[in-house]
């Protein structure tokens, strides 16, 4: 099978994720992200010119460019796990593919199917959300894992302790490649997975609120986060580039939110919350 390797530009890069999301609707089927460009492929016999036409008027709408180069037939599952590294974070964390070796000398160990990049720690954001993670009691704790993803966040909150965890993600093929996720980390029992949006929570409480998304989602649900804490609850956040955290701060302090403490990594930031003592 010949495959299509497309090279996307974006002019956002909180968009990146969503451009992700929205390809692998369109047939994409394998991503990785390399600094500022995403590399994305598909088959080249099913690339046709309605896909063509859908990928451009994508890109208008997303304002990304894109190249692309005919690649020669090869064993793709066979290159993908050879690229696949695990990714080790703070030499605390693990996380690996179910191919890759297990390794017990770390705190913990997470396995993830690695069907596209996010969500797998390759990531800044998602390598920043576990760094914190590690520092949190978060043994019997309420979690909320908003945009789960590949579920990586909802599961290492399980494996610190939490014991009600619910996780949502808006995206079907997140939603199903989370549930795999799940059961290959024997969580399932701990986790309530939901193909749901984040309004889901507006009637509930936790002690915890993880949301490794992207700026304007954060900015439209802030109030929303806020209100479905506990007293004394946290809000973990990332998938934020440094240079919007005033934003986040402003929102924050708007919602009745102060900063404990704000980590960063290349170009991005991870930023916890508790309830402003009155």
């Amino acid at each position: 099978m010949n495959y299509l390797e497309f090279t996307f530009t974006l002019e956002d890069q909180e968009m990146q994720d969503i451009l992700i999301a929205l390809l692998a609707e369109m047939g994409f089927d394998t991503f990785d992200e390399t600094g500022h460009l995403l590399l994305a492929y598909t088959d080249a016999d099913a690339f046709d010119e309605a896909r063509t036409e859908a990928l451009n008027t994508l890109c208008a709408q997303l304002n990304c460019s894109y190249r692309y180069t005919t690649m020669a037939d090869k064993n793709w599952n066979e290159e993908w796990e050879k690229q696949f590294q695990p990714v080790i974070i703070e030499n605390r964390c693990i996380i690996r593919a179910p191919f890759h070796q297990a390794d017990d000398s770390y705190e913990q160990e997470i396995i993830i199917a690695p069907r596209m990049a996010f969500g797998t720690g390759h990531h800044a954001s998602t390598y920043l959300m576990v760094q914190a993670m590690m520092d949190m009691d978060l043994r019997e704790k309420t979690i909320c894992d908003a945009g789960t993803g590949t579920g990586v966040l909802a599961i290492l909150a399980a494996k610190l302790g939490a014991t009600d965890i619910l996780a949502l993600d808006n995206n079907e093929w997140a939603y199903n490649n989370a549930l795999d996720n799940l059961a290959l980390n024997d969580v399932l029992e701990v986790v309530d997975m939901q193909l749901a949006e984040p309004p889901l929570i507006q009637d509930k409480k936790f002690d915890v609120i993880l949301a490794n998304i992207n700026r304007s989602v954060i900015l439209e649900y802030m109030e929303l986060f806020r209100h479905a804490l506990n007293d004394r609850g946290t809000l973990l956040l990332s998938g934020i580039l440094t240079a919007d955290m005033p934003l986040i701060t402003r929102a924050a302090a708007s919602a009745g939110l102060q900063e404990v403490r704000n980590l960063t990594r290349e170009d991005w930031s991870c930023v916890e919350y508790t309830i402003h003592a009155d």
